[in-house]
């Protein structure tokens, strides 16, 4: 029930994160909200999906792994030091951005760092993107 941040679509779904902590699954069609998913301690500002899992980054540092059936929380990522602000995902790989000035690649089942693709840049980033 605040500013929503960040979109995503998965299996005909609409996901929204939201400045309120949550992440919300939407059927567009009927254009109706069905669950809310609850765990971030702070603003949601970055989703991706992967499969039948929903990953949000966070400013409270994290990224989690959703399923997004049901809504449950399936794993927490730790290691960025600064809000997530762009989370894309290439199974079996996630990349992160933060604004502590990395991007991180993760291992998604393990849910380990992989690599530090970039330590420290001179900015925050900001967004991501691949391409094929």
């Amino acid at each position: 029930t605040d500013w929503v941040s960040c979109l995503a679509e998965c299996q005909g779904n609409l996901y929204s994160g939201s400045w309120d902590n949550s992440v919300r699954k939407w059927d567009v069609s009927a254009g109706k909200f069905i669950i809310e998913f609850l765990g971030h301690q702070d603003p949601v500002c970055s989703l991706a999906a992967v499969g039948e899992v929903l990953l949000s980054g966070s400013r409270d540092c994290t990224i989690r792994a959703w399923r997004v059936d049901t809504g449950e929380c399936i794993k927490v990522y730790e290691g960025h030091s600064a809000l997530v602000s762009s989370v894309i995902a290439a199974d079996p790989v996630m990349y992160t951005a933060s604004w502590d000035k990395t991007i991180r690649c993760w291992d998604i089942a393990a849910g380990t760092p992989k690599l530090n693709l970039f330590k420290k840049l001179d900015k925050p980033v900001l967004c991501l993107a691949l391409s094929s």
